[in-house]
């Protein structure tokens, strides 16, 4: 089987967002199961994949499959026309996956509901990424927030507060990613801003952690998550949006999103006591802590599932 991907490799690696990073090793993976993968638009493929909308004019080949994550909600936005290509290309593609349960309700409700093929696939990881040393940390518990943006929804200042009024001895947040000018209200010894980091560079940190902290309200299949997971590390959580789906250890309460546009900079805040307490939950020696097993995320057994996918589709057509 052909599959043509929509732009190069080495082109993802220079974009270093999330979908690019998984799109790699995707295709790592296809390749192993026999898929030929394409980078550019010459020559005839099987499948032409896109990400959240078509690329490019898919000419070439027999079938299209669309992979859908999260839409627009933001009512500061115009976020009708920005679903206006996503929509576009999901009736006319031959095939949908989407990242999470959640991430097909949210798409439905925006830019309707596929007659086609479709399928939920998770994001995945390479568990060999993690076949490293913990990075060397000072204090004896050690808690993750890291994420590429901290914009509004994913709560930085809560997951701040929690951990001040946790106020477990020897420990420590590490917060990676851009902090969007948020570092300089959080000046503590036992807060740490690393910056944005690059995969390989996160890999020490998902290893070091007793927990991961990860509380963005309406995410769709976050791939740190999905990270953390397959390097060992337990995640804590919200109920809504397509996080919990991935199988976290700690789910907490939210409050339940209408599926109503909103406000993305008014994001309400979490229950920062119960986040607290679980946070103590997490403070045991390095040796007890919990090991997480998640070979449902293993990027080989995703890429099993997206070629099955694949030639249902095509099968189908």
């Amino acid at each position: 089987m052909k599959v043509r991907f929509i732009t190069s490799k080495e082109t993802w690696r220079n974009v270093g967002t999330g979908k690019g990073f998984f799109t790699i090793k995707l295709m790592g993976a296809l390749e192993k199961l026999g898929v030929e993968c394409l980078t550019t638009e010459k020559g005839d493929s099987d499948i032409d994949f896109h990400i959240s909308r078509f690329h490019y004019k898919s000419k070439r080949c027999k079938a299209r499959v669309l992979r859908l994550g999260p839409v627009h909600a933001d009512t500061r936005k115009n976020y009708k026309y920005l679903n206006y290509l996503k929509q576009k290309a999901l009736k006319r593609c031959e095939g949908v996956v989407y990242q999470s349960k959640f991430s097909k309700k949210f798409c439905d409700k925006y830019i309707g509901k596929s007659k086609k093929k479709t399928a939920i696939i998770f994001n995945g990881a390479r568990p060999e990424d993690y076949n490293v040393l913990p990075h060397k940390s000072p204090f004896k518990y050690n808690y993750l927030a890291s994420t590429r943006d901290w914009i509004e929804m994913k709560r930085l200042p809560d997951i701040v507060k929690a951990f001040k009024l946790a106020d477990i001895e020897d420990s420590c947040l590490w917060i990676c990613g851009d902090h969007q000018g948020q570092k300089k209200k959080y000046q503590a010894d036992n807060i740490i801003f690393t910056g944005l980091l690059k995969n390989d560079d996160l890999a020490p940190y998902y290893r070091m952690a007793n927990a991961m902290i990860h509380i963005v309200w309406i995410d769709a299949s976050p791939n740190s998550v999905t990270e953390a997971l397959v390097a060992g590390c337990p995640v804590i959580c919200g109920n809504q949006g397509g996080t919990h789906e991935l199988g976290c250890q700690t789910v907490l309460p939210d409050k339940k999103w209408d599926f109503k546009p909103f406000n993305h900079k008014k994001t309400p805040a979490i229950d920062v006591h119960l986040l607290a307490e679980s946070l103590k939950n997490y403070a045991v020696d390095y040796e007890d802590r919990i090991e997480v097993r998640a070979p449902h995320l293993h990027i080989d057994n995703i890429a099993a599932q997206y070629l099955k996918f694949f030639e249902e589709v095509l099968n189908e057509g």
